[in-house]
């Protein structure tokens, strides 16, 4: 029967004995343990810090203690494990920011032109769209349209006034030529309004005729005539600028006296110049065109020759100046 002591670690060493180790309570030497069983022969190291075994009388082997130190250590190295992290937390945070929040690219600056680098002379950047065609376009002034409805005098006085003064008649303007040899005032607002119908009225309108019509109609009822149809257009189209180009000598009329077609000339040519300041029109003179001057007619002593055409296109080319210029300045 076993029997139970109460043995200090020296007296333990002193007599040889076997311990339960797993009762022991400190590692102090002076600690009382619980012994089970004593064995004479048995001995126990006297160094704590090594291990071993010892060969007892019954055959088994007995593993001999570690001191406390060593327990506590394996103890700790168990049960605590110390936290050693990879990377610091500083590392951490930089690559949950990288990939997070990454960095914003900065907004390209534009530097208006005029405008100093370090001055508050205008903004820094633009960020409005950019202005397409379209836009670009209506900001543009646009190009004034002209006109030319007539007569012979016109149709042919395209070709010359290419030769003279180039594309459009020299003139910052859009020219359109609409002549027709033989026309007589009746003509000239079917076609009008046949061109206005596709291509919209033009900005200023210039109209030579009525010279065939001489000699067919009375001077009064030409001029009346040529006076309402200018009115009628002012009124359909009051922004349009109405030049009447004035019906010019000839050496050769077709019917009648030519001295009596002559004044019959001067008489429409006349009541024009008072109806057409009633709608703000125009009456293009050429007072240089003579009929004596046999240098600026044909054989046909009817159509311009190319000094006739350069005195006649002269007179509508300095006008037409005059009443762009008035545009630009309005």
């Amino acid at each position: 029967m076993e029997t139970t002591q109460s043995l200090s670690w020296f007296e333990i060493v002193e007599r040889g004995v076997k311990v339960n180790y797993d009762e022991i309570i400190d590692s102090s030497l002076n600690t009382e343990v619980q012994v089970s069983e004593v064995h004479p022969k048995a001995s126990l190291p006297t160094n704590c810090g090594t291990q071993g075994t010892d060969q007892q009388e019954s055959g088994e082997k007995l593993q001999k203690p570690a001191c406390s130190q060593d327990i506590r250590s394996q103890y700790y190295r168990r049960e605590t494990n110390q936290y050693q992290p990879s990377v610091s937390s500083q590392d951490i945070r930089s690559q949950y920011y990288r990939r997070e929040t990454p960095q914003q690219k900065r907004p390209t600056m534009i530097r208006l032109k005029g405008c100093r680098k370090g001055t508050d002379s205008g903004p820094k950047s633009v960020s409005e769209p950019p202005k397409t065609a379209s836009t670009i376009k209506s900001e543009q002034p646009r190009t004034p349209v002209i006109w030319m409805i007539g007569s012979s005098y016109i149709r042919r006085g395209e070709k010359a006034a290419q030769q003279q003064f180039g594309p459009n008649f020299g003139l910052r303007a859009k020219v359109q030529w609409f002549g027709k040899g033989g026309m007589g005032w009746g003509g000239v607002l079917p076609r009008f309004y046949s061109e206005a119908r596709t291509h919209g009225p033009p900005d200023i309108l210039v109209v030579h005729a009525g010279g065939n019509d001489l000699g067919h109609v009375s001077p009064v009822e030409l001029a009346s005539q040529i006076q309402k149809d200018l009115s009628h257009l002012h009124k359909d189209f009051p922004e349009m600028r109405i030049a009447f180009s004035a019906i010019n000598e000839r050496q050769s009329w077709g019917y009648g006296q030519p001295g009596r077609i002559n004044n019959n000339r001067k008489q429409v040519n006349s009541s024009l110049r008072r109806a057409v300041k009633s709608f703000g029109g125009l009456v293009i003179e050429h007072p240089e065109v003579r009929f004596f001057n046999n240098a600026l007619f044909l054989p046909d002593r009817v159509h311009f020759s190319k000094r006739g055409n350069s005195l006649f296109l002269g007179s509508i080319h300095s006008v037409l100046e005059k009443v762009l210029a008035q545009r630009c300045n309005t």
